[in-house]
This record gives structure tokens, C-alpha cells and sequence, in this order.
């Protein structure tokens, strides 16, 4: 698995409603596209329709708003998670990869949406994160956010028993079973 993360575009506090209608493919010039199978973490509305996530939309610019004052960037944090050519996970196992993302950033308990997106060669979800938390709370994003991810996805493989992907962190066998440590490129090469 693969991780990205998005940067924002645009104005620095804009709000969740371009991301949301671009990985929900509500925007108009995406209507001949597949629509996606969309989820959300800790947010708790249907997400079935335009109108539907429209109010996911607001709820989340509605928390957002309130903690303002406290932040000059945007509440919006959008990474793409994705898997190898030939794999094709489930719901479940797409809950529980945004779910350790969440975690692994510093984001357990904050609202967040997802959708998979499988119109290329390989399934990839677009996970949405409100950084401000209900109570108020925005959480920074950590410095070196996709060393971070790329951990992640190596414990996620190891989890849900995808292939491993190249990335600065790998997985070795060790006597206590697989572990995820990081290694230099010039490892990374040595050990092909």
C-alpha cells in the first residue's frame, strides 16, 4: 500500500465541500464518472445522496468554524491510501485502515470521511480528516506527516495481509515474527 498526501489548493480555510464532491464524484462534470462506495469515521449521518453528504459537508465546516480563531490553516487534511494492482479490499478493512491512519497521525476521534475509488488500476481510497475535533481541539499535522504513512501502510499490509509496497519503511522477519523498521535507501537497495 501506498500513501499520499493531498495538498490544499487554494484558499488556506476553505471548507470540506470541494474535497467532499470530488471523492464522492458529486461535482457536475463528474457525472458520467462510477460513483464510489463512500464511509465515515466517527461521523455519524447517511451519506447516501448529494444531499446527504451536502450536510456531512456542513456538519464538519460547522465544527471547523467554531475553533477558527485557533487556526490560520485549513481543518482539511486529504490523503489517498492505495493498494496494489489486483487487490481489492472490503468495507471493513477500509474502516480499519482509516482508522489506523487516524491514529497513526494524531487524529483518533476527529470526523472523517472516505471514499474508494476503483475507476483506475488500482483501488485507492480518498481520506478526508476535520483536524478540529468536536470538543474543539485542532490537531497539528505532524512534521514528517508521509514517514508516518508509510509506516502505516507496512503495519496495515502486515494486518490485513496485502503485498508489501517499496517505501523507506519495509518488513523484516524477526524472531518474534514481522516487524516494520525504517532502513536508508542505499538498505532499501542492498536488500533489493
Amino acid at each position: 500500500m501506498l500513501a499520499k498526501v493531498i495538498p490544499r489548493k487554494g484558499a488556506s480555510r476553505a471548507g470540506f465541500g470541494e474535497a467532499v464532491r470530488y471523492i464522492a464524484r458529486d461535482n457536475p462534470d463528474q457525472a458520467d464518472v462510477l460513483r464510489p462506495e463512500i464511509g465515515a469515521l466517527n461521523l455519524d449521518c447517511p451519506l447516501d445522496t448529494p444531499e446527504d453528504r451536502q450536510t456531512a459537508v456542513d456538519i464538519l465546516d460547522a465544527t471547523a468554524t467554531a475553533a477558527r480563531h485557533k487556526t490560520t490553516h485549513s481543518p482539511v487534511y486529504h490523503v489517498t491510501l492505495a493498494w496494489q494492482e489486483a487487490e481489492h479490499p472490503e468495507r471493513q478493512q477500509i474502516d480499519a485502515a482509516c482508522a489506523h491512519v487516524l491514529k497513526t497521525l494524531g487524529f483518533e476521534g476527529h470526523d472523517a470521511l472516505w471514499a474508494l475509488h476503483r475507476d483506475t488500476g488500482h483501488d485507492h481510497v480518498h481520506l478526508i480528516v476535520n483536524r478540529v475535533h468536536a470538543d474543539g481541539h485542532t490537531a497539528k499535522v505532524p512534521r514528517l506527516d508521509w514517514l508516518l504513512l508509510d509506516k502505516a501502510m507496512r503495519e496495515i499490509e502486515l494486518a490485513q495481509g496485502w503485498r508489501h509496497s517499496p517505501g523507506p519503511y519495509v518488513t523484516v522477519d524477526t524472531t518474534a515474527g514481522p516487524d516494520v523498521v525504517r532502513l536508508s535507501r542505499p538498505e532499501r537497495a542492498r536488500r533489493g
